[in-house]
């Protein structure tokens, strides 16, 4: 009799998991790219670069400032392998030996002369000469960031569908605040502000957020980091459903 008891126990526990875990999948959003789980300090200072004219890309970590480690050693280095869809740690010296130009997040950018972006209320504004002022409609219900590529002729629009998730602080557990839902990454052309592709679906949904975005030099390639440093969601510019 208890062993039969303990039997209806643990097929009641199996169950609470599959219909909890079923819940759960049912609830992640639906995505058209990756997010790569990587283990290093943070992305404080990220740089891309392509290995060679046309291949891979690199990515190039540096230590937070507000680690303990000094932001100006070097971090670790990753191989973007597009083909495969893979992001692999490889030794430094691969870095060095790279022959791609180097894109920093903090490069130069070459806005359109005259234009002005803001967000208002959720959705993203456009104003001045090289426009006209006028709202920019998107698929996520709320912009949360925009970035211009490297050359200025590229923009790249974060939004989300979902609620805000304001910060929890209570004794030793806490969790950052953000917004809950599905993710989108939006690219536009300027100063036209034409889409240049469809939305790309990105699968964070987590209070924890993203980080400013990251381009290549060539502008084929954005990079999202979260806030905990740890994932990372590179996006191909010029091709659908990569």
């Amino acid at each position: 009799m208890r062993r039969l008891r303990t039997l209806s126990w643990v097929a009641a526990g199996i169950a609470l998991v599959a219909v909890f875990g079923g819940v759960a999948w049912w609830r992640m959003p639906k995505s058209d790219v990756l997010v790569f789980e990587v283990s290093n300090l943070g992305w404080g200072d990220l740089r891309l670069r392509l290995e060679s004219e046309g291949s891979d890309v690199l990515l190039l970590t540096r230590a937070n400032p507000e680690s303990s480690v000094p932001h100006e050693r070097t971090g670790s280095v990753y191989r973007y392998d597009p083909t495969a869809n893979t992001l692999t740690e490889v030794p430094k010296a691969v870095w060095d030996e790279a022959t791609g130009q180097i894109a920093r997040f903090d490069a130069p950018r070459n806005a359109p002369r005259g234009c002005g972006m803001t967000i208002e209320d959720g959705a993203l504004f456009v104003f001045g000469d090289a426009a006209q002022s006028r709202k920019i409609e998107t698929i996520g219900e709320r912009v949360l960031k925009f970035s211009m590529n490297v050359t200025g002729d590229l923009m790249a629009v974060l939004t989300v569908d979902g609620e805000l998730d304001p910060p929890f602080y209570w004794w030793f557990f806490s969790r950052s605040g953000g917004y809950r839902g599905q993710h989108y990454v939006e690219l536009f052309t300027l100063p036209e502000w034409k889409r240049k592709r469809s939305a790309v679906r990105i699968p964070l949904n987590t209070a924890d957020g993203l980080e400013s975005a990251y381009w290549s030099a060539d502008g084929k390639y954005v990079v999202y980091s979260a806030n905990d440093g740890k994932r990372l969601c590179i996006i191909r510019t010029d091709a659908e459903g990569e």
